[in-house]
């Protein structure tokens, strides 16, 4: 009678969730197939199931993540057949993933320039010299100078899920000001399904800054784990919103690459079971999982935080309570700082967090500056930046790293559990915590004496542009070659100046776009390529030479956009690089030609 009973609540359950499923006619459902799956198992498993079968992105060949379009009848049958099939780790529907909308309007505020002085040059011992970082009163609370002395996130990969991040300038738009010395791994946007995850959006460049802002570089703010190497993943489109399937596919892809913490600061109040497999496939794999609770104000964790394999994080204010805002329950890991600024009748937007991001005017903003969120996404990116101080140490394990926050987290005086998990997030203690699991009690070297203040002037910034030896060396003796005289007739041509003039052209334009860093220098750059021009309309071949500025001008912005996949311009660390190296070192022979042509052609009057 037992097993009877037994079977009939399997059977109940079964058929509850084909129609749960099925009902859901118009998203597509996704599959998670089995990585250990072979190309003639997928295909047998796509004739078993039905439908149209399409990777989710570009990088689910590897991951084996599928949208699978199927109509009513068939959709019905493939969930049949996909509760007896092998080679299937999870499916569900797809779902949409978002940013709390009940908060956007209180996160979106920046804040006035702060009265606190910019360095002057010396740097303390232990305290940053960026000139807000008074402000950031939830660095002190987690007791990050304390914590700095014995790590800075070094070495650590942390994955940032969300709306992307604006670390470097791209086609799609400016890096944020406070980003540049910023370590950046390569990312993806699965939202566009390009390599440039640029932040259209604003969240996930705040999340990324409180986690490795450039710190002590006497602009902006600081970052909690400043020497961690932030992996940028957008799966959120500027509206804040994303799929359940592209979640799932940038853990599995975070995981793969390298990454040895993932934050996802988004949520939804459903289970998903396929970012449920994507987050049990990166725990084994040993990455750390740190997602935001939920913005509900209530008991309910939202997922992915409330599943195992994440620590969920909930949100407090200055005052170290509960923000009104925050989701609690029992799968709370620990509570970190997430800003408490209050409603529109009693704000108080010090008690934001602070960061550097670029905030679109439809959110309130005005682009790229500083500006206060709350949220629990606030919050859970605190506790990533922990996890990364922690396994900078040699903490690896994820279960150990957890136990490390928990352990040595604030405890609070008559604190529900249900809200506060273990306590408060305390940095000092977990890396202290962590110094004596590792037997490494050395102190690091002070953390900001032996670094000084910023040289902002154009001769120090143009030190700093990323040009290679190799590139340099070619370029001089490419120099040398455009001075010697030219004696063939062939050369004196107007084909030959056209074909000059392009590629002359496309190096001051790519000279005047690779000074962008040095905004001084473009008028110079520029003026020189509107001289240059007027030169050469003295004559037919300089009328030839002044469509080719044009034309080279287009070539130069399409290598433009190659060369800066990986955020620099003239460095050759990736093919698309090398071959701008190459265009520019042709450009200065072409251009240096050209100028002496023209030259040449005006003194005999033609």
């Amino acid at each position: 009678m037992k097993a009877l009973i037994r079977n009939f609540f399997v059977a109940t359950a079964i058929v509850a969730g084909v129609a749960n499923l099925a009902s859901a006619q118009t998203s597509p459902l996704i599959v998670d197939v089995a990585d250990k799956a072979s190309k003639a198992e997928i295909a047998q498993l796509q004739a078993k199931i039905g439908g149209r079968w399409r990777p989710n992105s570009v990088v689910s060949s590897s991951n084996h993540v599928y949208q699978v379009f199927l109509s009513a009848a068939e959709r019905v049958k493939a969930l049949v057949a996909l509760k007896t099939s092998i080679n299937i780790d999870a499916y569900d529907n797809e779902h949409t993933y978002q940013l709390d909308p009940d908060f956007l309007p209180l996160q979106m505020r920046q804040l006035g320039k702060s009265a606190v002085k910019p360095a002057t040059g010396k740097a303390l011992s232990a305290t940053p010299n960026d000139p807000r970082y008074a402000e950031q009163w939830n660095f002190q609370m987690v007791g990050a100078e304390a914590a700095w002395k014995r790590s800075r996130g070094t070495g650590v990969v942390v994955a940032v899920i969300d709306t992307g991040v604006s670390g470097s300038t791209s086609g799609k738009g400016q890096a944020c000001r406070d980003f540049g010395l910023t370590t950046f791994t390569a990312g993806y946007d699965f939202v566009n399904r390009d390599t440039d995850p640029y932040d259209d959006h604003g969240h996930g460049t705040h999340v990324a800054g409180t986690i490795a802002e450039a710190t002590n570089n006497s602009e902006g703010v600081a970052g909690l784990a400043y020497g961690a190497t932030i992996m940028p993943l957008k799966v959120l489109s500027a509206s804040g919103s994303g799929t359940s399937a592209d979640i799932a596919d940038a853990i599995r892809w975070a995981a793969d690459k390298g990454a040895n913490v993932i934050n996802m600061s988004l949520g939804s109040p459903f289970p998903d079971a396929v970012i449920r497999s994507a987050c049990t496939y990166a725990s084994k794999k040993g990455v750390v999982i740190v997602a935001a609770a939920g913005n509900s104000g209530k008991q309910g964790v939202g997922y992915p935080a409330a599943y195992s394999e994440c620590i969920a994080v909930s949100s407090v204010g200055p005052s170290g309570k509960l923000a009104g805002y925050s989701s609690w329950g029992k799968q709370v890991a620990l509570a970190a700082p997430g800003g408490d600024i209050g409603g529109y009748s009693d704000r108080d937007e010090s008690a934001g967090i602070l960061q550097n991001t670029n905030l679109p005017a439809e959110f309130g903003g005005q682009g790229d500056g500083y500006y206060a969120f709350q949220g629990t996404s606030m919050a859970s990116p605190h506790v990533a930046a922990a996890a990364a101080l922690v396994m900078s140490q040699g903490i690896k394990d994820p279960i150990k790293v957890r136990k490390a926050l928990t352990e040595s987290a604030a405890k609070v005086t008559g604190g529900d559990i249900k809200k506060y998990g273990a306590g408060i997030l305390n940095v000092d203690n977990a890396t202290a915590l962590a110094a004596k699991w590792t037997g490494r009690s050395d102190e690091l070297p002070e953390p900001f004496t032996m670094m000084v203040a910023q040289d902002k002037s154009p001769i120090a910034k143009l030190k700093g542009l990323p040009i290679s030896l190799p590139s340099i060396v070619i370029a001089v003796v490419g120099l040398l070659a455009a001075l010697i005289r030219i004696k063939r007739p062939f050369l004196r041509r107007a084909w030959v100046n056209f074909a000059f003039s392009v590629i002359g052209a496309s190096f001051l334009v790519t000279l005047a776009i690779a000074l962008a860093p040095v905004p001084e220098l473009v008028p110079v750059a520029v003026t020189v390529l509107a001289a240059l021009r007027m030169l050469l309309a003295r004559n037919t071949a300089g009328a030839l030479a002044a469509v080719g500025v044009t034309i080279g001008a287009a070539l130069t912005l399409v290598n433009f956009q190659l060369s800066t996949a990986s955020g620099s311009v003239l460095g050759v660390t990736c093919d698309a690089e090398r071959m701008m190296g190459i265009l520019s070192i042709m450009s200065i022979l072409g251009a240096c030609r050209v100028f002496l042509m023209a030259t040449y052609d005006t003194r005999k009057g033609g």
